[in-house]
């Protein structure tokens, strides 16, 4: 019953402080240099949406999104499966943000 409860405070502790303060500051630092980097506001000052705009939307908010899982796997010490899919949601996600904004 000991190792148990030892257990179970081990895996409340690894959540709290650093890692999650380097988790936060991790996703703000890879939006921020990636919308810093790769913000491209193709279709800007025009009334109808553009694909080659979205396209390339896409493109960049991917390869920000690809900094910012990398940066979040990182800092909240992931196992390699759970750390691949939080790379490959932020690159759908980012991307698809920026695809419908930029476009």
């Amino acid at each position: 019953m000991a190792a148990a409860s030892r257990t179970v405070s081990r895996s409340s502790r690894r959540w709290s402080g650093p890692p999650r303060l380097a988790w936060v500051a991790s996703i703000t630092l890879g939006l921020a240099a990636g919308g810093f980097a790769f913000h491209f506001p193709g279709s800007y000052g025009e009334p109808s949406w553009s694909i080659s705009a979205g396209l390339v939307g896409l493109i960049m908010g991917a390869i920000n999104g690809l900094l910012v899982g990398a940066l979040g796997w990182v800092a909240l010490r992931l196992s390699r499966p759970t750390g691949t899919l939080l790379v490959i949601a932020m690159a759908i996600i980012v991307g698809g943000t920026h695809a419908l904004n930029d476009g």
